[in-house]
């Protein structure tokens, strides 16, 4: 595939506000969910009718600190990216089906709680997000010319170290999933903390 590297800033821009569009929709969407399931005793809201809700609450938290994660490592390293091409293109458009597709996951879990499939389905939704930005950050790094080279090497390392533990906690989960779909669950809900604990230990070494 020809390159055709792009350098114009404004163009580079596009494609950022696309992603955080894209992004913003999705958390939206995510919200569409929450909806009680009325038992209709006498027209009155009960507490089983609320309790209804605690799965689609409980999916709906998960998702929106799972996007909140990508758009914040996407969005740290477009600050330092100076060029991109077709294959930053397509990654990013491939990044952006899997965020689109979270929701509907998230609907499975809501629907489908602690259950192994929709777990499953969750979790390798998980990890094929994860896949595609740890792919495009590991390609920006291999094109030297890609990246502003001033910018500081420690916040490289923590963008690296922020999509290398998203990838193995999504493959942890997956395991899980197969096996003990509530573990799989508080593992992905865990993956900010996890990323906490692995940058302090690796820059305090």
């Amino acid at each position: 595939m020809k390159k055709n590297i792009i350098e114009n800033k404004s163009h580079i821009e596009r494609l950022a506000f696309f992603c955080d569009a894209v992004m913003a929709i999705a958390i939206t969407l995510l919200a569409l969910d929450l909806k009680l399931v009325k038992s209709d005793i006498n027209g009155l809201l009960t507490l089983t009718d609320l309790s209804s809700l605690i799965p689609r609450l409980v999916a709906f938290f998960l998702s929106f600190v799972v996007i909140a994660v990508v758009w914040t490592t996407h969005y740290q390293f477009f600050r330092y990216i100076i060029k991109i091409d077709n294959v930053v293109i397509l990654a990013n458009l491939v990044l952006l089906v899997f965020v689109v597709l979270l929701p509907v996951s998230a609907s499975l879990i809501s629907e489908y709680f602690d259950q192994r499939i929709s777990t499953l389905i969750y979790s390798v939704n998980f990890l094929l997000l994860t896949l595609c930005i740890n792919y495009i950050w590991n390609y920006l790094q291999k094109q030297p010319d890609y990246l502003d080279q001033g910018a500081d090497n420690g916040v490289f390392s923590s963008i690296t170290i922020s999509c290398n533990v998203g990838v193995i906690n999504g493959v942890l989960a997956v395991i899980a999933a197969c096996f003990f779909p509530l573990l799989a669950f508080f593992m992905l809900l865990l993956r900010p903390l996890t990323t906490y604990f692995v940058k302090l230990y690796r820059f305090k070494r």
